[in-house]
């Protein structure tokens, strides 16, 4: 099963990206064969919500196995969803950190439309 985690950078010992819609890269790890690909995602950093609708959108056509982000994109988080393809949220510090929480199983479904009301909700306070 190949997973997309959101990065701030290309290596696996890159910080964890919070927030789907402006991840700077994209790291799709395979979990079979231990390899990883970098993508760089950083057009979506300052992009609109249509952007990160495209980058969901390109991730179901490619048939990711599931995602591991922190936040945020709550639309595009749904969409991927919809497709059957898991979201998953993880505090992890690191995208290595972020692949063993998804293999030993500690990682939860997201149910995105909680955690961007509740991210909304902090924002504003």
């Amino acid at each position: 099963m190949e997973i997309v985690i959101t990065a701030q950078g290309d290596t696996l010992d890159a910080p964890l990206e919070c927030r789907f819609a402006k991840a700077a890269r994209l790291i799709f790890y395979d979990l079979e064969r231990d390899r990883y690909q970098d993508i760089d995602n950083r057009h979506n950093a300052e992009a609109s919500r249509e952007e990160a609708l495209r980058t969901a959108e390109r991730l179901i056509c490619l048939r990711v196995g599931a995602v591991v982000t922190g936040c945020g994109g709550c639309e595009a988080l749904q969409l991927l969803a919809r497709a059957g393809i898991g979201v998953y949220t993880s505090q992890a510090r690191t995208v290595s950190e972020a692949i063993e929480q998804f293999r030993a199983g500690q990682l939860v479904p997201a149910n995105s439309v909680n955690r961007c009301a509740l991210a909304t909700v902090n924002a504003e306070n």
